[in-house]
């Protein structure tokens, strides 16, 4: 965090798992991680300078245009990351071994919401729509790692094999495009979300890295490719663990919020239930709906998992599970980001450090891009308690500084590094994000 990813010549240790496993083939000594953690938030709406601006003012036309603009038509979005050790973390020379749990979670939702809390229900007509859509993502995976490096002096080679037990991946999505009308004849909306969740997630990756080690003129380039190959299939081994049935295994969970013509003689004549549905129940996803439910009857109790209807969800007290065409779920797979690494670092006179880095993203799974990112870190005091800044530009958080310091005591056998990162702005004012992290580790 503190060099702002320019990290791929610099991890050492344990801590090259994820980043370079080809820079253990030169490493000589012992680390044991103690206790440490990584955490990031960001979102895409709100930053200290922007609150600034409309603190205390009135909000005009022109203002609630200008904030609604900050989405630049996309959805609000609150992403979060957490990544702690678990277990015992260490590295022998060129072996290492880690375990770690990671969370990753995303929540959205649609600029009209935004829009509507501003200016109110503003827009009249057959042609004005309010989307309402929402999307929430939690996914929670242990990731256990075994690395070993090889050394071809002056050229070292590693990789990492990593085995994913995911443990919880939870949805909330929209059925189908969620709205709100408002028309000369009355006000409708209808919006079904649906709560997915999954257990039991297996899955291996791997990290392939070459290093060269530190020549006598202080550079060292590196090259890594990480979570090569990852994907994780969920519901593997859900019935055994957590001693669930298939009913519920394959169950999801169904939220209507329908409103039905909202007018005057509506509300004079019908009764409150039939304008206003609110309900949940459990519901089965299925490919084919039964031969019971007539697709073109307006009273057939079925919900359309999207615009085309690829697949239908029906209420599962209403079936059983034997006689149905269900979508397997045991064939739900979500990606592990994955990425490729360039870097290299000089060591400079006077015990100081400047390090590059370039990574680019492999796919677009939880938070990661697919646009290059370029990193510059620079070390001051590099040998006894350090000082480090860095800063970035492009790729998953556009621009990034960071700072961190590093402290070493009982004969530098206890060490302890701190950092600090801000992201989307060079300006903290301006910043859309934060990420905070600490590490505690003995070396011998």
């Amino acid at each position: 965090m503190s060099l702002a990813g320019s990290y791929n010549t610099l991890a050492t240790g344990y801590n090259a798992i994820g980043v370079n496993p080809a820079n253990l083939a030169f490493e000589k000594k012992t680390f044991i991680s103690i206790l440490g953690t990584n955490t990031s938030i960001s979102n895409n709406l709100f930053n200290q300078y922007r609150l600034d601006d409309i603190s205390g003012i009135y909000l005009d036309s022109t203002k609630k245009e200008q904030i609604i603009g900050y989405l630049n038509d996309g959805p609000m979005i609150i992403k979060t990351l957490n990544e702690s050790p678990l277990g015992i973390n260490f590295s022998k020379k060129n072996i290492a071994v880690t375990s770690k749990v990671k969370t990753f979670s995303s929540f959205e939702l649609s600029k009209d919401f935004l829009d509507i809390f501003l200016n109110g229900n503003s827009q009249v007509g057959d042609d004005f729509i309010y989307s309402l859509s929402m999307k929430n993502n939690l996914t929670i995976i242990w990731e256990t790692s075994f690395s070993k490096a090889f050394s071809l002096d002056p050229l070292g080679f590693g990789f990492t094999i990593k085995y994913l037990r995911g443990l919880l991946h939870y949805q909330v999505e929209p059925t189908k495009e969620p709205f709100f009308q408002t028309t000369f004849e009355g006000i409708s909306s209808k919006n079904t979300y649906i709560m997915n969740k999954n257990f039991g997630g297996e899955g291996i990756a791997l990290d392939l890295g070459l290093s060269t080690k530190r020549l006598d003129s202080g550079w060292k380039f590196g090259f890594s490719m990480i979570n090569l190959r990852g994907v994780l299939k969920w519901n593997k081994f859900s019935p055994k663990m957590l001693n669930l049935s298939d009913e519920e295994i394959n169950q999801s969970y169904l939220i209507n919020l329908t409103v039905k013509d909202i007018n005057a003689q509506n509300l004079n004549n019908l009764p409150t239930n039939e304008i206003f549905i609110i309900n949940s129940f459990n519901v089965y996803e299925v490919q084919t709906l039964p031969e019971s439910i007539n697709i073109n009857h307006e009273d057939s109790t079925f919900f359309c998992s999207d615009m085309n209807c690829s697949s239908y969800y029906i209420e599962s007290d209403e079936y059983n599970l034997d006689s149905l065409d269900l979508r397997d779920k045991s064939k739900v797979t979500t990606n592990y980001p994955t990425s490729i690494n360039f870097g290299f670092s000089k060591i400079l006179e006077s015990n100081r450090m400047i390090l590059f880095d370039m990574i680019t993203g492999m796919d677009l799974t939880w938070g990661n891009s697919q646009n290059w990112r370029l990193s510059l870190g620079y070390i001051l005091n590099l040998n006894k308690n350090p000082f480090r800044f860095g800063l970035s530009y492009g790729g998953y958080d556009y621009k990034s500084i960071g700072l961190g310091y590093g402290v070493k005591s009982l004969n530098e056998k206890i060490n302890l590094d701190f950092g600090i990162s801000y992201m989307d702005s060079y300006k903290f004012s301006k910043s859309g994000g934060l990420e905070l992290g600490f590490n505690i580790y003995y070396k011998k």
